[in-house]
């Protein structure tokens, strides 16, 4: 029997009836009598402890009681998802045919998880308004310079110079990002083509800020020091929902979650190339900030399975070290204009923390 993956779990909650009023609309939307400020602070408290066993909790203690109910099936619907894929990989041996799915069903599994725990949070405080609005159409532009400092134990390299660039026509979209150490003889360069299904464009708004993004990449990253290279190309699908779908006060954040495969080779100085395969996966919750018009702006918390990158996998105690892949935070915020600052974490093997100074052309919410 086919199970349906952890990924489409919020949409299938959501249901097309249930999609939140345009923000226009939000100031008239009636809220509940009782839905003041002391009991959004006990529909928080519970969401945070008992909470963490029963999503949803705090939007029963807050009388939203169908949001509720919802978060509690996501939670349902990732357990067993991520129960599924243990089970799976145990019964299969980890077999290379199979692998990727149960791996997919355990990453999503966790996200939806997550995903639902911090959405019972952010929604039992939150105001009519949410934390703020979307880009509904994107910019055609994207300009990144900023700098990286890297804690890893076992390579040279601390610092890193950041170049990005990303242009968008229509539907089609050209990404380019280059890093190179200050320190040390390393560099790793990106180029990436993505294809939008649904969301917002360029050329035309959307009605909130959730896409469906197809997308391949090619990676090269060079390690002068140690004579040692990678080749990568992969190809990825990602999503994002936005949240007043499944209830209204969860507007103003987002989930996201990607899935996808890699292949290519590690040439080692003198020797011959070796195969290379990654499994890709993640998932993010996240929150717009800001609602003027002209403005743009979100922070994220997530989860990202690749191990080729500066933070690579998580180190653990016992077996499991190495398997899972890094934390992220990632903090983008217009300042004046088109212009912005970035900011960006991740903990896996290494820690990882910079910003960026943001240029964006055209787009607006």
């Amino acid at each position: 029997m086919l199970r349906p993956h952890p990924l489409l779990a919020l949409l299938l909650l959501a249901g097309p009836a249930q999609a939140a009023p345009p923000p226009a609309e939000v100031a008239a939307e009636a809220q509940p009598p009782a839905d003041g400020a002391g009991r959004r602070a006990a529909a928080a408290a519970t969401a945070v402890a008992p909470g963490l066993v029963v999503h949803g909790a705090g939007h029963f203690v807050r009388g939203e009681t169908q949001t509720g109910w919802r978060l509690l099936a996501a939670e349902g619907i990732g357990l067993g998802s991520a129960a599924g894929g243990v089970v799976g990989l145990a019964v299969t041996g980890a077999s290379p045919r199979t692998m990727p799915v149960f791996a997919w069903m355990m990453i999503h599994g966790v996200g939806l998880f997550g995903v639902s725990y911090l959405a019972d949070i952010y929604g039992s405080v939150a105001g009519p308004d949410g934390g703020g609005r979307p880009v509904r159409r994107a910019p055609w532009l994207a300009l990144e310079l900023g700098h990286r400092f890297v804690y890893d134990p076992i390579f040279d390299y601390g610092h890193l110079a950041v170049v990005g660039a990303e242009w968008r026509h229509a539907f089609f979209a050209l990404e380019a990002e280059g890093l190179l150490a200050a320190d040390d003889d390393n560099q790793r360069v990106r180029l990436a083509p993505r294809f939008r299904l649904l969301g917002p464009r360029p050329d035309r708004p959307a009605d909130d800020g959730g896409f469906v993004d197809l997308r391949s990449a090619l990676v090269w990253h060079r390690y002068g020091t140690e004579r040692f290279s990678m080749t990568l190309l992969d190809v990825a699908a990602r999503g994002r929902l936005d949240l007043h779908h499944v209830g209204r006060t969860l507007r103003g954040a987002f989930a996201e979650a990607e899935l996808g495969i890699a292949a290519g080779a590690t040439k080692h100085e003198g020797f011959d190339a070796e195969p290379e395969e990654l499994l890709l996966g993640g998932f993010a919750f996240g929150l717009y900030l800001g609602h003027a018009r002209d403005g743009w702006g979100e922070v994220a918390l997530g989860y990202d399975h690749r191990h080729d990158g500066y933070a690579a996998g998580l180190k653990a105690v016992g077996l499991g070290s190495g398997v899972a892949g890094h934390f992220t935070i990632d903090a983008r915020l217009g300042v004046s204009g088109p212009w912005g600052v970035g900011l960006e974490g991740a903990v896996g093997s290494a820690w990882l923390g910079g910003v960026s100074l943001l240029y964006r052309a055209g787009g607006e919410r």
